[in-house]
């Protein structure tokens, strides 16, 4: 059986289901469109925390390395791709690194009330937000009890 596709999409991910997300609106108005994926759907009960039963979900395990291997890479392997490991790691860019992309590559548009406003509508949109401690594991709480112990803010 063939079939056609206007749009093809490879990866899940950030990249690709933004992608997707975009074109949505249009796949209604008879646009066909395709997203490929090389890692399998996983449900809940894969990502369990426990750093043994993890490894599944990334490429190669978790352990390959950049071209020139000098960097260590980590990268989903599943549907979500990347986004799906690391889902919980969502903060806004700290104020100096934007001032640093405004002078240093024209950025002159990100001004404090449009970074705020589209950083909202982006965290609203994803669903952005601090987890319950309800959500937290041994190892979480056993970071924040140390953090705490020390006065450093979690």
């Amino acid at each position: 059986m063939e079939k056609e596709y206007d749009i093809i999409i490879i990866g899940s991910g950030v990249g690709g289901g933004t992608v997707a997300d975009v074109f949505s609106k249009y796949v209604q108005k008879g646009l066909n469109v395709l997203i490929l994926e090389g890692g399998p759907y996983r449900k809940k009960e894969h990502f369990n925390q426990r750093e043994n039963d993890m490894s599944s979900i990334y490429f190669n395990k978790g352990a390959f390395l950049s071209k020139n291997l000098h960097i260590g890479l980590a990268a989903g392997n599943t549907v979500g791709g990347s986004s799906a490991v690391y889902t919980g790691v969502s903060f806004r860019p700290p104020k100096p690194v934007i001032e640093n992309w405004k002078s240093n590559f024209g950025l002159s548009f990100l001004t404090d009330d449009y970074v705020e406003q589209t950083l909202s509508e982006h965290e609203e949109q994803l669903n952005i937000k601090e987890l319950p401690e309800s959500y937290d594991n041994d190892n979480n709480s056993l970071f924040k009890k140390g953090a705490n112990n020390l006065n450093i803010e979690v």
